[in-house]
């Protein structure tokens, strides 16, 4: 028992130490550690692992942390230090100083990370196209159904590779810059943005492709059982040769084998089939590569038949609500560059991916309190860093060519010096699903420039034809559907208008009277046969038809034409030939 435990606790850690990186690894590592743990407290004496141990150790050079489940991580040094601290005191290993040891990691990582996320990143284009070419494409009948089913499964197998490969970087650089209090690089945002487009491109792309895939999914997954049947057909041959009492036990393993792998593939199948192969192998049935060959056609059926399960494991981007502070900055770094801003749509799946963590929360009495929240901060970012900034530069460029036409002192830009930004491609972006609802960017920029052209021309009626000409433009050159303005230049058949009155404030005070008892402005006419009066109603139909933006205005009038009259009653006052009658006054009363 104990030499097959050793030999158990040496394939696991041989495993790592292959060139490439298989799917489960980091959970393999915890396995290998559980099991570790468990060979200590039963030969607790036991000199024959130390150098394994020491390898072990080792390997924290190559993978200083391990994550386990969104943010959660744990790594070699703390589950050691933790289960096996009597036998670690014995050994000594390299490294020893492991938070120097991660910081070093950490910045060689990041020098790294621009040119494996560039690398990973043309990868992917490369299997996207070929997403398109195999399984998008109708099967050929004259070439051979075998080998393209075949490159069918390569495709699948590669996409879960990929998508770990990237997951595993972008999450453990993440998390061990949390761990550590160490901030991101700024130079190396778009590099995480990338990553997540990486995993939610492989996502979309896979999703899109189901239906080609499950119209051929039982001969993919045939196509697979046929390798491993290959395998067992020469063992099975070569054991019926043999000459011996203890081929009937490793000839029923294969035949299990065999016989399992003509039927559905499910996860208890796979586990028989696996048992059964060790039987095999504890037989000297199998060679080494047949042991290996056997596990890699088991582990291909394992993915392929559960490939969606898979898929989704690996391309979710939940541990970002750990690290949600880094979105303002990815958000900020597409919107300076337009010819790559279509990437949005890929960061906000990924902003969407925690939605179910954080919907399955316990530690609140409202589980919608914490998504809630999130939710809300996530949109602010969007609005402050995209929609904001992206209506803003729009309004400007048509406020500035509409000013050129009409006012000659402005000078025109020349776009060889100050350059073009093509703001247009902000608005051919495709709706967002933020998570409940949906964002169409040109809307919101729509809607923005509606509000702001109809206050703007409340409060400056004669501005009218100014914002009408940039409504004609957003619609000519940002294909905007602006609403109009239907704004009169006045109030008509309603009296004096509000408008009138805040221009020509001066001439209102000196001609109009407040009447108390009807609570109306009522003028001293010079000529007794007509008089104008201006009650409440009045105002109220000058709010209808300007809007509630002239109100502020109204006020700040107002204000400023009280202090120039009490400016000039000060004045009056001070001058000594109306002062010195008022000091007689007073000292005679």
């Amino acid at each position: 028992f104990k030499e097959e435990y050793k030999y158990i606790l040496h394939k696991l850690f041989n495993e790592f130490e292959k060139p490439g990186s298989q799917i489960e690894d980091r959970r393999k590592m915890i396995d290998l550690l559980c099991l570790m743990r468990f060979y200590f407290q039963w030969f607790p004496d036991s000199k024959e692992i130390k150098k394994l141990f020491k390898s072990l150790w080792s390997f924290q050079k190559k993978m200083p942390i391990i994550v386990l489940v969104s943010h959660v991580s744990t790594s070699i040094y703390d589950f050691c230090a933790k289960h096996m601290e009597s036998f670690l005191s014995k050994v000594k290993s390299d490294p020893k100083d492991i938070a120097n040891l991660r910081r070093d990691y950490l910045s060689k990582v990041n020098d790294q990370f621009p040119a494996e996320v560039t690398k990973l990143y043309m990868g992917h284009i490369g299997w996207a196209a070929k997403m398109n070419s195999v399984i998008m494409a109708p099967i050929n009948q004259k070439l051979d159904p075998f080998n393209t089913f075949r490159r069918r499964a390569d495709l699948i197998m590669q996409a879960l590779g990929a998508a770990t490969t990237v997951k595993n970087l972008v999450s453990t650089v993440i998390i061990m810059h949390l761990n550590e209090g160490i901030p991101i690089e700024r130079d190396n945002i778009i590099y995480y943005s990338m990553c997540f487009e990486i995993l939610k491109s492989i996502e979309f792309e896979a999703r899109r492709c189901t239906k080609a895939i499950s119209e051929t999914y039982g001969l993919i997954v045939r196509v697979a059982q046929q390798r491993c049947d290959d395998i067992l057909r020469e063992v099975h041959a070569r054991i019926e040769r043999k000459k011996g009492k203890d081929k009937e036990d490793a000839i029923a393993a294969v035949a299990l084998i065999r016989k399992l792998q003509r039927g559905p593939v499910t996860r208890v199948r796979n586990e028989i089939g696996k048992i059964c192969r060790d039987i095999a192998k504890m037989k000297s049935v199998l060679r080494e590569d047949e042991v290996e060959d056997l596990d890699t056609c088991i582990y291909v059926l394992d993915k392929i038949c559960f490939w969606q399960h898979h898929l989704y494991n690996t391309t979710t981007c939940d541990f970002l609500y750990w690290a949600r502070d880094i979105i303002p900055a990815c958000f900020d770094i597409l919107y300076t560059r337009p010819d790559e801003f279509s990437r949005i749509a890929y960061l906000v799946r990924a902003i969407n991916d925690p939605t179910a963590m954080l919907r399955s929360s316990l530690h609140l009495e409202e589980n919608p309190e914490l998504l809630d929240s999130y939710k809300e901060e996530m949109v602010e970012n969007f609005d402050e860093s995209i929609l904001k900034p992206l209506a803003k530069e729009i309004e400007d460029d048509l406020r500035f060519q509409i000013h050129t036409i009409f006012l000659e002192h402005l000078d025109k830009k020349n776009p060889n010096k100050s350059g073009v930004r093509d703001l247009q491609k902000y608005l051919l972006v495709e709706e967002l699903d933020f998570f409940d609802y949906k964002i169409l960017i040109k809307n919101r920029v729509s809607a923005h420039l509606n509000r702001t052209f109809y206050n703007m021309t409340t409060l400056a009626l004669n501005d009218w034809k100014t914002y009408e000409q940039m409504r004609y433009l957003a619609r000519d050159k940002y294909k905007l559907d602006l609403l109009e303005g239907y704004l009169p230049p006045q109030t008509l058949e309603q009296g004096i208008d509000v408008i009138d009155i805040m221009r020509n404030i001066d001439t209102f005070v000196d001609r109009f009277k407040y009447n108390l008892h009807t609570q109306v402005f009522i003028e001293v006419p010079k000529e007794p046969k007509h008089i104008n009066t201006v009650s409440i109603e009045q105002i109220v139909n000058s709010l209808r038809t300007h809007g509630e933006g002239i109100i502020n205005t109204t006020v700040n009038a107002t204000y400023h034409y009280l202090i120039v009259q009490f400016t000039r009653f000060t004045n009056f006052l001070v001058d000594d030939l109306i002062h010195s009658p008022l000091l007689k006054e007073s000292n005679y009363w």
